[in-house]
C-alpha cells in the first residue's frame, strides 16, 4: 500500500474458540476484518485456538511504499520576446510535482529549439538544479541565456529530468 493509505486483513475459521492477531492488534473475534495503517512494511501474524487449545496460524505482510511524483514543467516565459542577435535575456519556468507523494531533487535542463517543440534532442543551454518538492508544490527556475549571433527564430523551453517512483516521465 502507499504510505498514509489503508489495508484490510481478512480471517475465517469455523473451529476456533479465540483469535489474536500480533503485533499491535491482539485479541479479535474468530472471522473477520482488521483495517490496518503501518507506516512501515509490517508482517502480521494471525493465530487461531480452538477449544482444545490447539493453534493455526497465518502470516500477512503489507508492503508499504512511498506514492508516486510526476514532474512537470509549466508557463515558460522571457523577459525579452524580440531578440537583436547576441542580446541577453532570462527564460522562466516553473516546475511543478503534480503527484501525490514527495519529488527527490533532480535537474532542469534547457533546450533551443529551432520548432515549437522542446525535446531533449535539441540545442542543450543550461541546467538548473531543482530542490525536492513535496505533493502539489512547484518552484520557479530561471537562467540568464544569449541568444544565438544568427538571425531567425529559436523556441526555448526545458525538461526536467525524472526521479525515482515518478509515476510518469513522458511529461517531463
Amino acid at each position: 500500500i502507499e504510505r498514509g493509505r489503508s489495508a484490510t486483513l481478512t480471517w475465517s475459521s469455523t473451529r476456533a474458540a479465540s483469535a489474536e492477531i500480533t503485533p499491535g492488534i491482539g485479541a479479535v473475534p474468530t472471522s473477520g476484518s482488521r483495517t490496518v495503517s503501518p507506516s512501515t512494511t509490517t508482517t502480521y501474524r494471525i493465530a487461531v485456538r480452538d477449544a482444545g487449545g490447539r493453534t493455526a496460524s497465518a502470516t500477512a505482510t503489507v508492503t508499504v511504499t512511498e506514492p508516486p511524483s510526476d514532474l512537470v514543467v509549466t508557463s515558460p516565459s522571457v523577459s525579452v520576446s524580440a531578440l537583436t542577435p547576441g542580446q541577453s535575456f532570462q527564460l522562466r519556468v516553473k516546475v511543478r510535482n503534480q503527484g501525490t507523494g514527495r519529488a527527490g531533487a533532480t535537474t532542469l535542463r534547457y533546450y533551443r529549439s529551432t520548432d515549437a517543440t522542446i525535446t531533449g534532442g535539441d540545442t542543450p543551454v543550461g541546467t538548473t538544479s531543482v530542490v525536492a518538492l513535496d505533493a502539489n508544490h512547484q518552484r520557479d527556475r530561471s537562467i540568464q541565456l544569449t541568444a544565438p549571433t544568427s538571425d531567425g527564430t529559436y523556441y526555448y523551453g526545458a525538461c526536467v529530468d525524472s526521479v525515482s517512483r515518478e509515476s510518469r516521465t513522458g511529461n517531463n
